[in-house]
């Protein structure tokens, strides 16, 4: 066991069944006093189990970190990982303090800090993209200032945590990382990355490529607009990262040299059998295009009524061709505002980008898969060769 004399380890646990209560109870006793267990059966709230967990801490330091946290080995020579990690948050000026996290068993980026977008918002930075040398800045490395960190490994000073009036319970499951941090950086410190600290997180690498929950975007979308609420002169605004960048979510390269999400490079266009027949009219669904070298960018918005077509696949298809792209959803929190509906729908903005270099000339019909259903997005797209 990893002996250390001046730490506690607090586990809150929101409603597990009985004999799970009884193994968690017997490790905890293993610890020989430096650990506790609080049983709370509830709703979850993140915040509340956070909390809970702090005020039930000794110590004048605080680790959050969620139940899918690995720690793996780590190259110091004379300290650890918990240390580097406390000598930061021990700093004056410093508030909350994150690590690089990746997905597990592999080099693939999932946070290595959090990014207040201009165009959609709250986002990973880098995030799915591998962890080398070539990110842009090296901020896959150094360590810097950041507005937010997440919740998922989070160290703090319990004073300055009490100072910002811990989680706000009102954010229930997401969010609440991105709040306190706002409050913290109101406040007058500094959230930092440890690019040096790294750790494995369960969080599932193919859930990016999933269709997303309706309700669980309803519920994101409504959490980022309390953040806004609460925090106004933060919306859509990020002091540690330039303007001058590109401002969607996941993007690696400057200006309007648009990428696909999850993709260093524009994608490549999965080629697929043509089907004839296969389309539905959908008014409400559009697409325009515009060309940049070899890339090309689809840019548009899918929704019908108050229904969001999240990170629509976008097809391409005529008699003798069919390509698949998949699409990145963005935020655009006035969307609703100029179409005169309800503000559900301001996710309903999409862009992709799309590498044309071994796709065929030609004019291709554009359709947007949704619902298991193909919608005619009422446009046309010139590829030429």
């Amino acid at each position: 066991m990893y002996k250390r004399q001046n730490y506690e380890i607090v586990v809150v646990d929101n409603g597990s069944n009985d004999s799970n209560r009884k193994e968690y109870e017997k490790l905890v006793g293993t610890f020989e006093g430096q650990a506790s267990y609080v049983y709370e059966k509830a709703d979850f709230n993140f915040s509340h189990m956070c909390n809970v967990g702090a005020a039930k801490a000794k110590g004048n330091l605080l680790l959050f970190l969620n139940d899918d946290i690995e720690i793996i080995g780590q190259d110091y020579e004379d300290t650890d990982w918990l240390s580097v990690l406390a000598g930061q948050a021990k700093q004056e000026s410093t508030s909350a303090v994150g690590a690089k996290l990746l997905y597990p068993d592999s080099s693939y980026i999932q946070h290595v800090g959090v990014i207040n977008y201009e165009s959609s918002c709250f986002a990973h930075l880098y995030a799915k993209a591998v962890d080398d040398e070539n990110i842009k800045a090296h901020r896959n490395y150094a360590d810097y200032d950041c507005l937010c960190v997440t919740g998922a490994c989070f160290m703090i000073e319990k004073a300055k945590f009490d100072k910002a009036g811990g989680f706000d319970e009102a954010f229930e499951v997401t969010h609440n990382d991105v709040d306190i941090c706002l409050t913290l950086y109101e406040q007058g410190y500094y959230n930092v990355l440890r690019n040096d600290v790294v750790l494995f997180h369960h969080e599932s690498f193919s859930r990016g490529d999933d269709e997303i929950d309706e309700e669980k975007n309803r519920r994101n979308m409504y959490a980022r607009d309390m953040v806004y609420e609460k925090h106004p002169k933060l919306e859509k605004y990020d002091p540690f990262y330039s303007p001058l960048l590109t401002q969607t979510e996941n993007n690696y390269r400057f200006g309007d040299e648009i990428y696909s999400v999850i993709y260093r490079k524009p994608q490549k266009a999965g080629r697929l059998k043509p089907a004839a027949g296969y389309m539905e009219v959908s008014p409400t669904v559009k697409v325009t295009e515009t060309g940049y070298h070899d890339d090309m960018q689809l840019r548009g918005f899918a929704y019908n009524g108050n229904k969001v077509y999240y990170n629509p696949v976008i097809f391409l298809w005529n008699e003798q061709n069919c390509y698949r792209i998949k699409a990145q959803s963005v935020c655009d929190r006035a969307f609703h505002l100029r179409k005169g509906v309800d503000k559900n729908i301001n996710y309903a903005p999409f862009f992709c980008g799309i590498d044309t270099t071994d796709m065929e000339s030609g004019t291709y019909r554009c359709a947007i898969r949704a619902d298991g259903k193909y919608y005619d997005a009422q446009t046309d797209v010139v590829i030429d060769g």
